[in-house]
């Protein structure tokens, strides 16, 4: 697959990429209805099941890379090597090659970031 970010080799140019990746329920999380659903690159929030107010609609969110890793049963499932793969193998390269990059994963502390 290739990276969500465009080309491996950046060598005059800065680049951000905004990458977001759907966690599976941890324990006490089992058995709720997902709030969260990706096509493409944009993330939908359902007000309905996100317990928001009736009159809310469908939020939505473009992100550069947006991997669904909820069901490992699912084809559009993103393993750990390929968020990797998506998202940070671009930027070791870039490091080996000599230059600057940073990765930041914000999340729930405990949920694998």
């Amino acid at each position: 697959d290739p990276c969500v970010c465009g080309p491996p080799a950046m060598t005059d140019k800065e680049a951000v990429c905004v990458g977001v990746r759907l966690r599976p329920f941890v324990a006490y999380e089992q058995g709720q209805q997902q709030c969260l659903t990706i096509s493409d690159n944009v993330v939908q929030v359902d007000p309905s099941v996100a317990e928001q107010s009736a009159k809310a609609k469908v939020s939505e969110f473009a992100f550069d890379g947006a991997m669904d890793s909820t069901d490992p049963t699912a084809a559009s499932y993103v393993s750990q090597d390929k968020c990797y793969q998506l998202m940070a193998k671009r930027m070791v390269d870039h490091v080996l090659s000599g230059y600057f990059s940073c990765l930041f994963c914000y999340g729930q502390t405990g949920t694998g970031k």
